[in-house]
């Protein structure tokens, strides 16, 4: 809105401020980055937040590995509790937990956080 003020406002996407601190936070992954978040997956569920990301370049031009996470509201703020690990970490964290797909990975979540519940997960 700021570099196309003339633009009709009703283009421009309602800024949730408290989605705008989490996906913030994740900007920590990578901070000599400019990155943008491309949203995948976005729930919101008493006192949890589990968020699925494609991280890229501001310009577009780079796309970077995906960063999944889950956060609980505390004191006001949304802390970081989980992150979804990458790459051959990825495979390393399945084998060391002994789960074997998607759905185990949420039930591990689960055993780890009292209070998530299956619900703030996608199907």
């Amino acid at each position: 809105m700021e570099k196309f003020p003339q633009a009709p406002v009703d283009i421009f996407p309602k800024i949730d401020l408290e989605r705008r601190q989490i996906l913030n936070s994740l900007k920590g992954f990578a901070p000599e980055l400019d990155l943008i978040f491309v949203v995948r997956y976005f729930k919101v569920k008493n006192g949890w937040v589990w968020v699925e990301t494609n991280p890229r370049s501001r310009d577009g031009l780079n796309g970077y590995e995906p960063i999944d996470a889950l956060f609980h509201k505390e004191k006001g703020k949304w802390v970081k509790k989980h992150v979804k690990p990458c790459c051959a970490e990825w495979e390393d964290y399945l084998e060391a937990n002994n789960i074997k797909s998607m759905e185990g990975y949420y039930r591990h979540l689960m055993q780890m956080f009292p209070g998530v519940t299956r619900d703030l997960f996608p199907k």
